[in-house]
C-alpha cells in the first residue's frame, strides 16, 4: 500500500501489485484504489455495530419484560397466600356454623318429639276427663 499525491487520475492510496509474466518475458503492474474497499470496511463495521445495539436493545426488552414477569409473579403469589388465609378462615367459621345448624336441628328435632307426646298425653288427658264426667 502506497500513498501518494501524483494527479487527480491517480488514487491518493492504491496497492501496487507486481506480476512475472514468463511465458512473454515482461511483467504486469496494475495500481489499485484501496479507497472503495475502506469504505466498505466502514460500512460493514457500521453494520456490525447496529446489529450488535439491536442486539443488546433486544437483550435489554427481554430481560425488562422477564423482570416484570417476576415481580407480576411475586404479587400474584402474595395475593394467593393471602386469599389461601381468607379461605381458610372462612372455611372454620362456617365449619363452626355447620356444627352450631346441626346441634340446633338436633334440639329441634328432641323438642318436635316432645311436642308430639305432650299432644298425645293431653289428648289421652281429655279422653280421661270426659269418660270420667261422663261416668259421674
Amino acid at each position: 500500500i502506497w500513498e501518494e499525491r501524483w494527479s487527480p487520475y491517480v488514487p491518493e492510496r492504491g496497492l501496487y501489485l507486481v506480476q512475472e509474466l514468463p511465458v512473454i518475458g515482461m511483467q504486469a503492474e496494475t495500481l489499485l484504489d484501496v479507497e472503495p474497499a475502506r469504505r466498505l470496511a466502514g460500512l460493514q463495521a457500521a453494520s456490525v455495530a447496529a446489529l450488535f445495539l439491536a442486539f443488546g436493545a433486544v437483550l435489554f426488552l427481554v430481560l425488562e419484560r422477564r423482570r416484570g414477569l417476576l415481580e407480576l409473579n411475586e404479587r400474584l403469589e402474595a395475593r394467593v397466600e393471602e386469599r389461601t388465609l381468607e379461605l381458610s378462615a372462612a372455611n372454620l367459621r362456617l365449619s363452626g356454623e355447620v356444627a352450631e345448624r346441626r346441634t340446633a336441628e338436633a334440639a329441634l328435632t328432641r323438642a318436635q318429639a316432645e311436642l308430639v307426646q305432650a299432644g298425645k298425653l293431653s289428648a289421652l288427658g281429655q279422653m280421661s276427663a270426659g269418660i270420667s264426667h261422663e261416668l259421674n
